[in-house]
């Protein structure tokens, strides 16, 4: 055998024990090495989400590793962060590493295993699965609440109601409502976290101006991702049926040139009257002492007197004017025109006019009538007994 054979013999005997050491404490340092915790945010994604996945490794041994890179491995998901840790380097004994990915769910709802995997510089790898879940169920609106009608430059109360069906947390919620025909006392609602399975009921004053649509507007977020979810209401300006309605009995007119009406004004309606005020309008002019008469607050079904003052010249018919506020301070008007001969007009319904010596007409049309039919009755049975 040749002495360079023998040589190079020798050398290997020599350094086999070193070079089995060496991977021997490698593997050894490497078997150290573990994933001690996973946090997946948003726990939940929504497609299209962009979200984290941060792993933590921690060194149990006692002597240092070094790695050589850390990489997430998904085809399900669009890994944003590619290059992050390429080059990772040692983690001493005892210490814990954070390795953090940015991923977007480019895909449809299900759960899905992203894979990480650590390289180790002298050799071996580490890999784990993470379960990360797409669901898409957005947050719920519904309308529980409205009023039977709605009135033109009335205040009205609306009530939403904002659940989270989700199985994780939302954030930063705020009910919004937007309309043309129609403005709000609230312009938004802050409710901030709702947590799985919760609900929030809201209440917004709405003043329409005209018929048209309400749109309630729900804005969260899925962890950084902001959301939103809508609710339309379609309304219609109505006449206001449980409305306060004012109506006038007992009309009674004295004087000439300067007059004076008395007579009971009654709340027909469904709903308080308040501040109610009774006063005449051109042509007529209110005087002292009665310029207007304060009746003040009228349920349903009750009624007050009045008195009020005015004159006018050549005038025959003046109306008086019912002034009054619902509860929430809206000024509402209506008219009733009286005549200052004898009688007064409510909703466009007159009054049957007197005869000159104060007796109705229609009273004495009838009167002759019966005359006359009794008066042929007698003549009848006259003849009928021979005595004409």
């Amino acid at each position: 055998m040749k002495p360079e054979i023998i040589i190079l013999l020798i050398l290997a005997m020599l350094l086999a024990p070193a070079v089995s050491a060496a991977s021997t404490s490698t593997n050894t340092a490497a078997s150290y090495i573990e994933i001690t915790s996973y946090e997946v945010s948003p726990s939940v994604f929504m497609k299209w989400d962009t979200g984290t996945i941060k792993v933590t490794i921690k060194n149990t041994g006692t002597s240092s590793v070094e790695i050589k890179s850390a990489s997430l491995f998904t085809k399900d998901f669009t890994l944003i962060n590619e290059q992050s840790y390429s080059t990772v380097g040692t983690v001493g004994p005892g210490t814990s590493r954070d390795f953090t990915f940015t991923i977007r769910a480019d895909t449809s709802d299900g759960i899905y295993y992203p894979r990480f995997y650590l390289n180790f510089a002298g050799g071996g790898s580490l890999s784990h699965l993470v379960p990360v879940k797409v669901e898409s169920t957005p947050l719920e609106i519904s309308i529980i609440d409205i009023p039977d009608e709605f009135q033109e430059g009335v205040k009205e109360s609306i009530t939403v109601l904002v659940g989270n069906p989700r199985e994780n947390a939302a954030n930063g919620v705020v009910v919004k409502p937007e309309s043309d025909s129609a403005s709000f006392i609230q312009n938004s609602y802050f409710i901030g976290e709702l947590l799985p399975d919760g609900s929030q009921e809201v209440t917004f004053d709405v003043i329409p101006t005209e018929s048209g649509d309400i749109v309630f507007m729900v804005e969260y977020r899925n962890g950084l991702n902001l959301h939103t979810t809508e609710q339309v209401l379609i309304y219609t300006i109505g006449e206001g049926k449980k409305n306060a309605e004012m109506v006038i009995n007992n009309v009674e007119v004295a004087g000439s040139g300067t007059y004076t009406v008395t007579g009971d004004v009654t709340n027909a309606g469904l709903k308080n009257a308040k501040s109610v005020i009774v006063t005449s309008a051109d042509p007529a002019v209110p005087t002292d002492p009665n310029r207007l008469y304060v009746v003040g607050e009228l349920e349903p079904d009750d009624f007050s007197s009045f008195e009020v003052t005015f004159t006018t010249e050549g005038a025959t018919e003046v109306p008086l004017l019912i002034l009054y506020k619902d509860d929430d301070g809206n000024s509402y008007e209506e008219k009733v025109t009286v005549t200052l001969e004898g009688g007064f007009t409510q909703s466009g319904s007159q009054t049957s006019p007197e005869g000159s010596d104060g007796f109705p007409v229609e009273l004495i049309a009838l009167v002759i009538i019966a005359a006359a039919g009794v008066g042929g009755a007698i003549i009848y049975s006259c003849k009928k007994q021979g005595k004409i």
